[in-house]
């Protein structure tokens, strides 16, 4: 792992999917939500396979955060896109994307970061996100569906993290040092 990271891809939940070079407006947001499921699924199809292409030579290291498993999740469960059998089966989109990252990152790592439904909870009370996607009532399911989607994950490096008990400093100096540790000259895939 180089000693800069330039690139951090965290734009895969809806309404939050543009990031070069910046974030879409509230208004913008508002018409993204408003768009229909296969809309929706559309462009995040495309936002999925744009970023689990071929990298170029002499990448710098990424952060890619959430990527594939947290569209199946957020897309079937609150956009009504990608489910079992419908046109963007999220499971086989899934399985292509991992073996895409396979082919062309297969020093890939992927990083379960979670903490307890209660902390979650608090952390979403404390510090409420504008079109947040996660409801209070679905933590639990959710962070089912994440333990799920890390589980059965083809990628073989992983990690996971488990912040319950850490401040957001502690938890970015605590992870930084074992990945810097544990992953030199390694890309990082991150899921949420």
């Amino acid at each position: 792992m180089s000693t800069r990271v330039r690139l951090i891809h965290e734009h895969f939940k809806i309404p939050h999917t543009v990031g070069h070079p910046a974030e879409l407006t509230e208004e913008e947001q508002r018409q993204f939500l408003a768009l229909s499921p296969s809309i929706k699924e559309t462009v995040q199809r495309h936002n999925l396979y744009y970023h689990s292409s071929d990298p170029r030579p002499n990448t710098p290291d990424r952060f890619v955060i959430g990527l594939h498993i947290e569209d199946a999740i957020y897309g079937t469960f609150y956009f009504g896109y990608g489910g079992p059998g419908e046109e963007g089966d999220r499971r086989a989109i899934s399985e292509d994307i991992e073996q895409r990252i396979m082919t062309f990152a297969p020093e890939t790592v992927l990083v379960l970061v979670k903490a307890s439904a209660e902390v979650i909870a608090e952390r979403l009370r404390r510090e409420p996100r504008s079109n947040g996607v996660l409801k209070e009532k679905d933590i639990a399911y959710i962070l089912g569906r994440f333990e799920e989607g890390y589980a059965n994950s083809s990628l073989r490096r992983k990690i996971e993290l488990d912040t319950s008990s850490s401040t957001a400093a502690r938890r970015w100096t605590s992870s930084s040092r074992r990945a810097s540790h544990t992953l030199r000259n390694k890309i990082v895939s991150a899921c949420l």
